[in-house]
């Protein structure tokens, strides 16, 4: 059976180790827009770091709903935040949309690491599974951070997870947008529903076949197939692709001091799994996507 269902208390203690780990004593930065992603993240900063050493920045075009939407976090959170009102400079303008929307997503994390470098700071990523694994960000824009807390979360858990954490109801509420461009939505760019799109992303992650997803979620074919498309077209996001030219190349089979050499990744590569592990995934729904953040 294909489920979203996950245990929220078992992953806040997760994710409260992840990010006391990873962040240390340096200060977390992260983007702050006002939506459900970015709210979550701060939620759950804020009850696993010193509050003195989180940093949110709201980086919006101008005061609109969503920019007070922001404030109203910061300040209902106690954490620290600055404002960054970011315009293109005309030389990078440009009349494509999707162009102008790449442009203002890389000025966003330009805008991140230098805070980041200046303060000694972790940049935190906001970007939840749903997105990392069709390629709906932007590369080396929203999709480059240093940890994602939220990275193997669908988008739907995020819901369940940001109820559980007390986020505010309209913040919830809010038609999810990457604020790129007036209007925008994520749904009407991804052509589908959060929850149709991450019920088939978990049926290709438990290695169902597009026929049985569609068979079991009674969705087309067509669907499920254009959603496997674009995890597989999207690849190029989530890897880098370097020209092996010695014994040890600086991609993902590396072997980094402390790596632990006998895994499924070093003995068959990303690419392929075992029998036992095909069969643990279609029996448990706690098996993470080896394709995820």
């Amino acid at each position: 059976m294909i489920s979203l269902d996950f245990d929220v208390r078992a992953f806040l203690n997760h994710v409260t180790t992840f990010l006391r780990s990873s962040i240390g004593k340096r200060v977390a930065i992260f983007g702050l827009s006002g939506g459900l992603d970015s709210t979550t993240v701060a939620y759950l900063l804020a009850r696993s770091v010193p509050k003195e050493r989180v940093l949110a920045v709201l980086m919006h075009e101008d005061k609109d709903e969503d920019y007070y939407d922001a404030l109203d976090v910061v300040h209902k959170l106690g954490i620290n935040h600055v404002k960054r009102f970011l315009k293109v400079p005309d030389r990078l303008s440009s009349d494509d949309k999707v162009t102008m929307g790449n442009v203002k997503a890389r000025l966003r994390m330009i805008e991140l690491y230098r805070l980041a470098n200046k303060l000694g700071g972790v940049v935190v990523g906001t970007s939840n599974k749903s997105e990392l694994m069709i390629g709906y960000f932007t590369k080396r824009g929203d999709g480059a951070a240093d940890i994602y807390p939220i990275g193997d979360l669908y988008k739907t858990q995020v819901y369940k997870l940001a109820e559980y954490l007390g986020v505010p109801e309209k913040i919830i509420k809010k038609e999810p947008s990457a604020g790129l461009r007036p209007g925008q939505k994520d749904e009407k760019d991804i052509g589908l529903d959060y929850r149709t799109l991450d019920l088939i992303l978990k049926g290709l992650e438990m290695f169902y076949t597009p026929k049985e997803i569609s068979e079991e979620l009674n969705v087309p074919l067509e669907t499920v197939l254009r959603v496997r498309d674009m995890v597989m077209k999207s690849r190029h996001k989530r890897r880098k692709k370097i020209l092996r030219a010695s014994l040890r190349s600086p991609s993902f089979d590396r072997r980094e001091p402390g790596y632990r050499m006998r895994t499924i990744e070093s003995l068959m590569g990303l690419e392929t799994l075992s029998i036992a592990a095909w069969r643990l995934s279609r029996q448990s729904n706690l098996v993470p996507s080896y394709e995820s953040s």
